[in-house]
């Protein structure tokens, strides 16, 4: 099916939020009266980018698309907004988006102060440090006065300004205003280091830099950055949807069911395992999805630890470790309710 629109620049953002009033329906309501899911993504490859056939692709559009098959039965009908750290909270707020699906990371202050909520975690990362090889550094200790790229309006400046006033470094912070803005001015040698979550610096490092071996991480990880889907807190519904979702991939995983197996019978009498494939009560008339929601995504889409190989880990130019993104049963932090 035609891909319905790819948004690749962050022009004209400011345009749509003021003509994307909220209705008062349900977001399902205006999902489906639409016929797409409107994801805001921050475009970064791996995560997100625009292929030249028209598709969006990576490991955040994928749960994007896998919303959509959910929801309307067919992972291609999505809508991708690009946004930044600082404009991807009003775009959420103002209803421009349905779900934000960016490397946002979960905490107290974003559901208590913002009023969004955060359902579930799809990344397990931390917030790491790049620099430049030839400042011959492997700690932050041994950087000495370097100076340090942080983008505003995200936790990492503050993690870095905690960090910082309980281990007197001589660090010089320099705030810029979005991600590209942050690794160009790296780049150039602007800064001695770059700071962000460690899997995002990693696929600069591999993907987005003239040499890869000029770069090296440093040894310090100074947070716990949980990444999830946020939403507004207006619509307990569509939580309940963006958060089964997720669990339905990872539920997938847990019980060996692939691609290649969401269409098949052969699953033998494990309740969960036969509502995954369709074959038992996936409760989706109580969600307010077809039934069989959970068997489109894995077929569409894939399980969690497809997503992850294709776009971050093996079967990617990243070749990624999963660490705390294996499943629990695998030394992660992954494992999904019980599926019943």
């Amino acid at each position: 099916m035609k891909f319905l629109r790819g948004i690749a620049v962050l022009v004209g953002l400011g345009a749509l939020l003021a003509a994307a009033p909220v209705s008062a329906g349900p977001t399902l309501d205006r999902v489906h009266s639409r016929g797409s899911v409107i994801c805001g993504i921050n475009p970064v490859l791996g995560f997100a980018a625009f292929q030249p056939d028209g598709r969006w692709a990576g490991f955040l559009v994928d749960f994007c698309r896998a919303i959509a098959a959910a929801v309307l039965g067919d992972a291609e009908r999505i809508e991708i907004i690009g946004v930044e750290s600082a404009n991807r909270f009003s775009a959420l707020k103002s209803g421009a988006i349905d779900v934000l699906v960016d490397g946002a990371t979960w905490t107290l202050g974003r559901e208590t102060e913002f009023r969004f909520v955060f359902p579930v975690v799809y990344l397990y990362d931390g917030q790491g440090f790049l620099a430049h090889k030839d400042l011959n550094a492997r700690t932050l200790k041994e950087a000495g006065a370097a100076s340090v790229c942080v983008i505003t309006d995200t936790t990492s400046i503050a993690n870095l300004e905690d960090y910082l006033g309980s281990h007197p470094l001589p660090l010089k912070l320099l705030p810029v205003q979005s991600n590209e803005g942050g690794w160009s001015a790296f780049l150039k040698r602007r800064c001695d280091i770059m700071t962000n979550d460690l899997s995002g610096l990693i696929v600069r490092r591999a993907l987005h830099s003239p040499n890869p071996d000029d770069y090296v991480l440093l040894e310090d990880v100074i947070s716990k950055e949980p990444l999830g889907p946020a939403l507004r807190a207006d619509d307990p519904a569509w939580i309940g949807i963006i958060r089964w979702v997720v669990l339905a991939m990872i539920a997938a995983e847990e019980k060996g069911i692939g691609q290649a197996l969401a269409t098949s019978q052969a699953v033998g009498r494990d309740p969960e395992a036969r509502a995954l494939v369709g074959l038992g009560d996936d409760h989706g008339k109580a969600l307010g999805m077809e039934p069989g929601w959970a068997r489109r995504i894995v077929q569409q889409v894939g399980n969690y630890g497809e997503v992850f190989d294709r776009h971050l880990g093996k079967d990617s130019p990243l070749k990624l470790d999963r660490g705390l993104n294996r499943l629990c049963t695998q030394g992660g932090l992954h494992y999904a309710p019980p599926f019943k």
